[in-house]
Order: structure tokens, then C-alpha cells, then sequence
């Protein structure tokens, strides 16, 4: 190093350290970090001050959210806790926003829908693959398989007694259906031995290789 020369690492002459804190240019080049992180959101911070502080105003986001807690199966008083609101300002929301008010009926009908599927499985029978651990030569052995549910007759009778209650409401007017209750009950066990019977033939064809129906 020449004798006067600079130190490669020292301050540039006539700035000092603190002056080029003070102007925006960290000591090692870098920019100095602010307050807000890099990935901060003001809407975000927004929301969650709102959260917080469980204020009643509306956001267009709820559409989406509340089609989502809808057909999840929550109730008007479990969306109004999630969102930290009373029932009163839920309903105030769905009067004054329709976009709204039919994000959550769409959700309530999705989740209806998907438990009447459910139940219909149940009443007619219905098939699922599963796999069974098995033992083979000492080592464990995954077997693939169909699990077959016959038809369940409580889940027979309550579809019926909603789908058609006039025939089968659980007492029956002898002089306009010509029929008593203890006759209603045995049909209602006869339809039951024969969707059985139907969805024992159904599975015992297709297992042979032939046509189900």
C-alpha cells in the first residue's frame, strides 16, 4: 500500500459513517430496512384490525368465504362467530348485499345436496374400494378390494317419509289410504327384502361377469 492511499475498507473522504446512515445507504451498501416487511399488506393488516377489533363492516371477500363456510355445513351463528359479528349484523349483511346472501345459499345447497347423496347411498346400497393388511409368508401384504353396504332400511324409511309422506307418514287415515299402520310397517319391510334380494342378484351377476341389470 502506498504511503497517503486510502484504506480499500474506510469511508469515502468527506462522508462520514453517520452521514451515510442518515442519507439511505447502510454502511454495507444495503438499503435499511423500513418498519413494514417486504411481503406486508395493507389490506391484509386491514382485515385483521377489523377481526380484532370486530367491527360490522361488510367486505366483498365474504362472498367467497361465505360460500365456503356454507357448504361446510356451519349455521348462520357459527359464520357470524367466524367473522366476529353478531346474527343481527349477518342478516343486516345478506339484506343489504344479494351477492352475498347467495354465496351462502349456494353453499347451504351444496351441503345439502352432498348429505342427500349420502343418504340416498345408504337407502339403495352401495359399493367403495378399500384394502385389507394381510399376512403372507410372514411379510404384511396390502389386498385390494370392493366393499359392498346392502341397503339400510332406516335410511329407507326416512327417505320415504320425506319424499313421499303420503304414503308413508307414520299413521296412515285408514278410511282415505284403506290401510293401517301395522300394514304400512310391513310394506315398508317387504320394499326392504327386496331392494335386498335385487342388490344381492345386482352384485352377485356383476362378481360372475355379467350384466348387473
Amino acid at each position: 500500500m502506498e504511503h497517503g492511499a486510502p484504506a480499500a475498507d474506510g469511508p469515502s473522504p468527506g462522508v462520514a459513517g453517520s452521514d451515510a446512515t442518515s442519507s439511505g445507504i447502510a454502511s454495507d451498501g444495503a438499503a435499511p430496512q423500513s418498519g413494514l416487511s417486504s411481503d406486508a399488506s395493507p389490506v391484509a393488516d386491514a382485515d385483521a384490525t377489523m377481526l380484532a377489533a370486530g367491527s360490522t363492516a361488510y367486505a366483498p371477500r365474504f362472498v367467497e368465504e361465505g360460500r365456503t363456510l356454507a357448504s361446510l355445513g356451519l349455521n348462520d351463528a357459527e359464520m357470524a362467530s367466524f367473522w366476529r359479528i353478531d346474527a343481527a349484523t349477518l342478516a343486516a349483511w345478506q339484506s343489504a348485499h344479494p351477492a352475498f346472501a347467495a354465496s351462502l345459499q349456494a353453499g347451504r345447497d351444496a351441503a345439502d345436496a352432498a348429505v342427500e347423496r349420502r343418504l340416498f347411498e345408504r337407502a339403495t346400497g352401495y359399493t367403495h374400494p378399500a384394502q385389507k393388511i394381510m399376512q403372507h409368508g410372514g411379510q404384511p401384504v396390502v389386498v385390494d378390494y370392493v366393499e359392498r353396504h346392502p341397503p339400510d332400511l332406516a335410511s329407507m324409511i326416512f327417505w320415504l317419509k320425506n319424499r313421499r309422506p303420503g304414503r308413508w307418514r307414520d299413521k296412515l287415515d285408514a278410511k282415505a289410504e284403506g290401510k293401517g299402520g301395522d300394514e304400512a310397517a310391513s310394506e315398508a319391510g317387504d320394499l326392504a327384502d327386496r331392494l335386498d334380494r335385487a342388490w344381492q342378484r345386482r352384485h352377485a351377476t356383476a362378481r360372475d361377469g355379467g350384466d348387473p341389470r
